[in-house]
């Protein structure tokens, strides 16, 4: 047994520590999803690999008993909204990508509730953030899809006015994708006018200082 106060390591680091190739896929996936540590990829990773595993020992097995673990997978899965049809094909097929998607500061940007992954995850840390009335303040939280409609601001929480300065706007998100600009296009415009601007009051109070 283990020592009750010191939880065991969720995760397994890389055998192969200085693999070039997958270095960079590390690095890629951490500015993606706004990830500060590697053992946050590295949980998401063995996560997945737990499902995986599960689904090919399950591929070689038959009977009563591998029918009700194959239908508690695909529940599991589910619920994440990651499987197109119930088979362990399917499951085999999940990514990491997926599963980081599915992380609630993710899912905060790609519901115009922060601008950037860095201040979605300033927003969870300091616990402006509820699912279904409940706080949750762990950017890695895994939202189900019966609890995304339900995340929200907290009622006390300054951020949760529509208007407040430091929320995207949606309406100017929309109509830079009519013109042909992404999301990601109309946020990143979004943030340099925010820095111009702060730029231009900085010059004008020098000036006035002058």
């Amino acid at each position: 047994m283990g020592d009750p106060r010191h939880s065991k390591k969720t995760y397994q680091r890389p055998q192969v520590p200085w693999q070039e190739s997958r270095i960079q896929d590390e690095r890629v996936l951490m500015e993606k999803y706004g990830l500060l540590r590697k053992q946050e990829l590295y949980r998401t990773e063995a996560q997945l690999k737990n499902y995986k595993e599960t689904a090919k020992r399950l591929a070689t097995e038959d009977g009563e008993q591998a029918t009700k673990e194959k239908q508690q997978l695909f529940n599991t899965v589910n619920q994440y909204g990651l499987l197109r049809e119930d088979t362990l094909t399917d499951v085999l097929s999940i990514t990491t990508d997926q599963l980081l998607g599915r992380r609630l500061q993710t899912l905060l940007v790609d519901k115009d509730l922060a601008k950037s992954t860095k201040q979605a995850r300033q927003f969870i840390n300091h616990k402006h953030i509820t699912i279904d009335g409940e706080t949750v303040s762990s950017p890695g939280y895994l939202v189900t899809v019966e609890e995304e409609p339900h995340i929200e601001f907290h009622d006390n929480s300054p951020y949760s006015d529509e208007n407040h300065p430091e929320r995207p706007q949606p309406e100017a998100h929309e109509e830079a994708e009519r013109q042909g600009n992404t999301a990601d296009e109309a946020l990143e415009e979004e943030r340099n006018n925010d820095e111009t601007e702060s730029d231009d009051d900085s010059q004008s109070n020098e000036d006035t200082d002058e």
